[in-house]
């Protein structure tokens, strides 16, 4: 049946228009250092928080579907994470040490800056994500489709409790910095793997019940975009109600499965434009005050729009690049050691 099949396509997109939103937050946060927040800033900033909660709750998806339907060996599951996640993370936080800092990174201070994920703002969420899968990976075997549902509600009380009682962090990092305030998040994930076959054939049973959680999904977002307050994944029902956008949504998209497969599919492509696109809004700023315009593309709606897209394509691009770059010395690795073999073979 359609709903047994993982919907990795839809997935994939809802992946890349997170990442968007992700950069439109950082967009718009940068935007108030030159003009004053106008009513489309300060709800795009809104709306852009749902992109870093998305990206957490479907990386604790697709690790859930890694340990569980690939079952990969901890050599296989680590190493991936060193050369795709760990490597481009020191380097991206040597490089933006240079740009922000104007300074090479030779003291303790400024690498134990880049270890933590403080070099940049938003690569603290780099650091907590390696204390994530260590920790998926050691508790894999004792976290199953029978006892989720009870070990979230745990999370949910402890990740509320690490935020109330830790407001201020550990060891001079913020609160974020820590898996505790975000666990809660991951793993709804999880569930999201392990019960997705069961939710889409109860949707398609009971479309009321699709309609009736779209309309509050709805009623959701219009209220997050209304209120004054500052929604991020620290809130537990800021999570729930993208928990529950992100199932209506991902009901949707499912049935176009096939369709979505045109979108080139590319392996850590999010996670290199989450890593890269801070640095794209502050070369494009600097280019655009060289020539005195930014304020002027900044207060003209639609030229920021264009501006925003253009940041978005420039990152994409870049980050495909890398992506493509990679599978090559990938590939060319695996034809030397097949020839090397079939050299030793022949010898022999």
């Amino acid at each position: 049946m359609q709903e047994d099949r993982q919907p990795l396509a839809a997935l994939y997109l809802i992946q890349l228009i997170s990442a968007f939103l992700v950069l439109a937050g950082h967009y718009t946060a940068d935007v108030d250092d030159f003009i004053i927040w106008t009513t489309w800033e300060e709800k795009l900033n809104q709306f852009s928080r749902y992109g870093t909660v998305i990206l957490a709750i479907l990386t604790g998806y697709f690790t859930a579907y890694s340990l569980e339907r690939k079952q990969v060996t901890m050599h296989t599951f680590f190493r991936g994470k060193l050369v795709h996640i760990f490597l481009p993370f020191i380097v991206s936080g040597i490089v933006y040490t240079l740009v922000l800092k104007r300074t090479i990174p030779y003291t303790a201070q400024y690498w134990t800056r880049i270890l933590s994920g403080d070099a940049a703002g938003h690569l603290y969420f780099v650091f907590m994500l390696a204390q994530y899968y260590v920790f998926a990976y050691v508790f894999q075997r004792w976290i199953k489709r029978s006892n989720i549902l009870v070990v979230c509600a745990v999370f949910a009380a402890f990740q509320y409790g690490f935020i109330n009682n830790t407001p201020a962090g550990w060891l001079a990092l913020g609160v974020r910095h820590f898996l505790p305030a975000w666990i809660f998040t991951f793993y709804t994930g999880d569930i999201l793997y392990r019960y997705r076959s069961m939710i889409f054939t109860f949707f398609r049973k009971h479309s009321f019940v699709w309609f009736g959680l779209a309309v509050a999904a709805t009623s959701s977002t219009i209220y997050v975009l209304m209120s004054p307050k500052l929604y991020t994944a620290n809130h537990l029902s800021f999570v729930l109600g993208t928990w529950v956008w992100l199932v209506v949504v991902l009901y949707v998209l499912a049935r176009c499965e096939e369709w979505l497969r045109i979108i080139p599919f590319r392996k850590g492509l999010t996670f290199q434009i989450y890593l890269w696109h801070p640095l794209f809004i502050i070369v494009g700023n600097k280019l655009f005050q060289r020539v005195g315009r930014l304020e002027w593309v900044l207060a003209h709606k639609w030229a920021s729009a264009i501006y925003l897209g253009s940041l978005f394509i420039a990152t994409y691009s870049m980050s495909a690049l890398y992506i493509e770059g990679l599978k090559w010395i990938h590939r060319r690795t695996a034809e030397k050691k097949e020839e090397k073999e079939q050299t030793v073979a022949w010898g022999s």
